[in-house]
């Protein structure tokens, strides 16, 4: 037998009826409305207050009540109970605006007309998103769920059609469908990273193209892989490994010194300064010997003036020149040296010796100028005399 409710408040299938579970707290949609996601927020709060039969405190189906009417009372609390539910569900900006208002109705409409966009802009703004979305640094995860919130706000704006008449037999908006459904699979694939390209050509090389659910599936399960293997073999050693291989090979032992050259990294049975340097070695620039002096640099018919200058092996004398006295010099040596010893009176009192004489009474400061000869090295003996003093 039906059982009778003297109240609107005490039947569950009336709108006035309030659970003692029903607080201020039972209904708050996360996250909160911050202007820019109001088409979602509204739709989870509607479904919310439908669950709660409710709606028709949003739509205005539920009017206010006069004053002196028995549902004046019940229809205050539940207004004020929905209000609630609204100053909690948005953030701390908005509901700063709406505090003051004092029905659901009227906050419910004025949110909308803040925060809602027309379908058109709204439909654009989505398919800007679409064609912009691509994985890049995001897991499969976060791009296919990306990818899958704007394919279904898109569908709240325009669903697909559906026959309404009941006589439609040739199956061509389920057909429509599935192209619709099958474009959303080419979306996700093409949006991938290249490392993903052999899995995505594998899926594109199947027919028919398996649905969207599915190429998720597999593309989640080789991440999945990929992550097993990284696990088993951990950057950090790898790039150990990378850099050890990198590292050149040291060729010379520090401690082997050879005892012919004095330099460091080979023996004396391996000197290429005995058994040949080979076609291929390439000479460096500035290393010496261990324990000897720079060697000075060997030029071929050179000549040193301090020892032509040289009268006494007993008493050394060093001099310095002029440039004019240098070019003099030069010019006396590079004399050709058949003729220099051809007989002639002038040999009698050679000018070198002259030269030397003049030069050693002007000399006051000591330097060592090499100057180049001629290829065929002269003796000084043949300008001068065994004995000079």
């Amino acid at each position: 037998m039906p059982r009778h409710f003297t109240s609107p408040t005490e039947d569950p299938t009336m709108p006035y009826f309030l659970p003692p579970s029903d607080n201020s707290h039972t209904i708050e949609i996360k996250p909160p409305l911050d202007g820019s996601n109001y088409t979602a927020w509204s739709r989870a709060f509607t479904l919310s207050i439908s669950v709660k039969n409710k709606q028709g405190f949003l739509d205005g189906s539920i009017p206010t009540p006069d004053f002196s009417d028995q549902l004046y009372v019940p229809w205050l609390r539940c207004n004020n109970l929905i209000l609630t539910w609204l100053f909690n569900s948005v953030n701390k900006d908005i509901a700063s605006s709406i505090i003051y208002m004092n029905s659901a109705k009227e906050v419910w409409d004025t949110l909308k007309t803040r925060y809602s966009q027309p379908d058109s802009v709204r439909i654009c703004q989505l398919q800007q998103q679409l064609s912009s979305a691509s994985q890049g640094s995001s897991s499969i995860y976060d791009y296919f769920t990306s990818l899958n919130t704007i394919w279904e706000e898109l569908r709240n704006y325009r669903p697909f059609p559906h026959c309404s008449c009941g006589l439609c037999s040739c199956q061509a908006l389920k057909a429509l469908n599935e192209i619709q459904l099958s474009d959303y699979t080419f979306k996700f694939l093409m949006g991938l990273n290249d490392s993903y390209e052999s899995t995505r050509g594998q899926i594109l090389l199947m027919n028919p193209i398996p649905s969207l659910d599915t190429v998720y599936a597999m593309l989640l399960q080789e991440e999945c892989q990929r992550e097993a293997r990284v696990s088993l073999f951990p950057p950090s050693e790898s790039s150990a490994l990378a850099v050890g291989s990198l590292q050149p090979k040291r060729k010379f032992k520090i401690d082997v010194v050879c005892q012919h050259c004095g330099k460091q990294g080979h023996t004396i049975e391996k000197c290429f300064r005995l058994i040949g340097f080979p076609p291929n070695f390439k000479f460096t620039k500035g290393k010496n010997a261990i324990g000897k002096p720079p060697s000075q640099p060997h030029l071929a018919n050179s000549v040193k003036l301090q020892e032509v200058a040289s009268v006494s092996s007993d008493t050394p004398q060093l001099f310095s020149f002029t440039p004019d006295q240098v070019q003099r010099l030069m010019h006396l040596l590079n004399t050709d040296p058949i003729q220099a010893s051809q007989p002639s009176p002038a040999r009698e009192e050679s000018p070198v010796i002259n030269h030397f004489s003049n030069m050693a009474a002007d000399s006051n400061h000591i330097e060592e100028p090499i100057v180049s000869s001629p290829p065929a090295p002269i003796s000084p003996s043949s300008y001068f005399p065994q004995k000079v003093f």
